[in-house]
């Protein structure tokens, strides 16, 4: 666990997460989802492309970050190998200093 801007969270590929819904200071950059297919997949697959897509916003940080794992709807699992999809969303920022 680590601390940013006098908030609790950790960090995946040089991107601070936490569950806050923001920190003081910090610049809004925008939405951000991600849906990962396989019920193989953990939650570090779902930080590491939410990560990738923080960055390419220009952002350090993602706040109210929200993670879990559901089963894919009956048409989307048909012929598919995993029934299960992995999820993640938050709002990308930038903290400065």
């Amino acid at each position: 666990m680590t601390t940013r801007g006098g908030v609790a969270g950790n960090e995946v590929d040089g991107v601070f997460f936490t569950e806050a819904s923001s920190i003081p200071g910090a610049e809004e950059l925008g939405e951000l989802k991600v849906k990962i297919n396989g019920q193989n997949k953990d939650l570090r697959a779902v930080k590491a492309e939410l990560a990738r897509r923080v960055k390419g916003k220009g952002g350090n940080a993602l706040v109210a970050f929200t993670y879990g794992q559901r089963g894919n709807a009956w048409w989307q699992s048909f012929g598919a190998v995993d029934a299960e999809h992995w999820y993640g969303n938050g709002r990308a920022v930038r903290i400065v200093g």
